[in-house]
């Protein structure tokens, strides 16, 4: 995953393709065609919370530094 500013619920931003491709390949994001690949949708915020789940931080759904961190293991 790229780094920049934090990715929110709502927002679009390239890197929310790569977030999801992330998500996807770890089996925790569905494979389904979104209309927008670049928008922070409601379905890849539950998965990223379960992915900061999995990884023992705060599930908000937002990818931020620690986040990150972990998504670029």
């Amino acid at each position: 995953m790229p780094s920049g500013k934090a990715l929110r619920p709502g927002q679009t931003d390239p890197r929310v393709q790569v977030l999801r491709q992330r998500l996807q390949v770890a089996g925790l994001a569905s494979y389904q065609p979104q209309p927008d690949p670049a928008f922070f949708d409601d379905e890849l915020a539950r998965a990223t919370m379960r992915f900061q789940r999995e990884a023992y931080l705060e599930a908000d759904g937002v990818v931020g530094p620690s986040t990150l961190a972990a998504l670029n293991l």
